[in-house]
């Protein structure tokens, strides 16, 4: 009688779990869907020209690539992206959202953090050059990535900055 008791109560944690993951999913896809609408529309495309995380995802779409938050992880003036993984098109995508950061009259952030990306050396020079573009840049942590002569080419103008 005992077993029975806690097959259920094993089903009923799985239960949960499942409408749990299938609420995020939900969730996920009403996002993605709002966003793709305002993207898509001619108003909202217009006021979107000048807004970073919305040049992000309209890259995004473009190149086909999974939507990851990356211009919602700043905190308190700084950018972390840990432990996503980031492919060619998602640093074309962080290319022009930081460029189109610097055309801003307000500074998003002033540190990034990338961390456990998987970064190839060509693709992390891409989102330098897109960091190039922002004056106000103070810290820029890389860790747990891929670094070579194309990724420090592209950091020179940032460290003779400094």
């Amino acid at each position: 009688m005992n077993l029975v008791f806690q097959n259920a109560d094993a089903d009923q944690r799985q239960k949960r779990l499942v409408d749990q993951v299938s609420r995020n999913l939900i969730d996920k896809v009403r996002s993605i869907d709002a966003k793709r609408s305002l993207v898509t529309s001619e108003k909202a495309r217009m006021e979107a020209q000048s807004n970073p995380a919305m040049i992000y995802f309209n890259q995004i779409l473009q190149s086909c690539e999974i939507d990851l938050p990356i211009f919602q992880m700043v905190h308190d003036d700084e950018l972390v992206i840990e432990n996503y993984l980031l492919r060619p098109g998602h640093c074309e995508a962080i290319l022009k959202g930081l460029q189109s950061c610097q055309a801003q009259a307000k500074q998003f952030f002033n540190q990034v953090i990338f961390n456990g990306n998987q970064l190839k050396d060509k693709d992390f020079s891409k989102i330098v050059e897109g960091l190039n573009c922002l004056t106000y840049l103070k810290k820029l942590q890389y860790q747990n990535n891929d670094f070579g002569e194309r990724s420090f080419q592209s950091l020179i103008p940032i460290l003779q900055r400094s």
